[in-house]
């Protein structure tokens, strides 16, 4: 039982790290950076910030939980 909470805890946590991340992302692609100079900037690689940029133009929307369902 506290495995499996510890397991739902965790990814509760990966989770809100990627929400952030994604936030983070389409507010530097409002401010016309590109995904090199985004990724630079929060230290990512540059392969997530471009599945994120991607998964932004699919959703078509800003919104986070929209963008986090296409990727």
């Amino acid at each position: 039982m506290e495995r499996e909470w510890n397991n739902g805890r965790e990814e509760g946590r990966k989770e809100g790290e990627l929400f952030h991340l994604i936030d983070q992302v389409v507010k530097k692609r409002d401010r016309k950076l590109t995904a090199e100079r985004i990724a630079d900037a929060l230290e990512e690689e540059e392969v997530i910030i471009e599945r994120i940029l991607l998964a932004a133009a699919k959703a078509g929307s800003d919104e986070v939980e929209e963008i986090y369902a296409y990727l």
